[in-house]
């Protein structure tokens, strides 16, 4: 989970990285080079979340109570929409997709910082809740 959250850690200094890009200069290769490297991030997070953090989580509270798993379930469910802005942000600015960065990045960008600052809420909340209710550490 360390390693994860370092990811996490990471992730957010790309953000500011590419925000400070000006408009005039998002197709310049240099900044093309950093928006690629924060789409690779944000995959590799989201990525991560999903095939390891997420699915370890279950396995390790996989004998709690049916309302508790619920519980778990719809967090993990209000996670999933990040996960489809984090997707589709990538596909529409992956430096290997050869698209232009268009007029809407600047919204795209702010609509999925937001998505992000709410995603990274839930998992906090997850893991707080599964180490606070059932005693379940996480940090290994």
């Amino acid at each position: 989970i360390s390693n994860w959250l370092g990811l996490r850690q990471k992730l957010l200094v790309k953000i500011v990285e590419i925000d400070k890009i000006t408009t005039e200069n998002l197709n310049t290769t240099s900044s093309q080079e950093k928006i690629n490297s924060f789409c690779q991030y944000l995959i590799d997070y989201i990525s991560s979340g999903h095939f390891e953090i997420y699915h370890r989580l279950m396995e390790t509270l996989e004998n709690q109570s049916p309302l508790a798993l619920d519980k778990i379930n719809r967090i993990l469910n209000s996670i999933q929409d990040s996960t489809d802005i984090a997707v589709e942000f990538n596909d529409q600015y992956d430096m290997h997709n050869s698209k232009e960065i268009d007029a809407l990045f600047r919204q795209r960008l702010s609509d999925l910082t937001e998505s992000l600052a709410e995603r990274f809420e839930m998992e906090d909340l997850l893991f707080d809740h599964c180490t606070n209710h059932y005693g379940q550490s996480l940090t290994a």
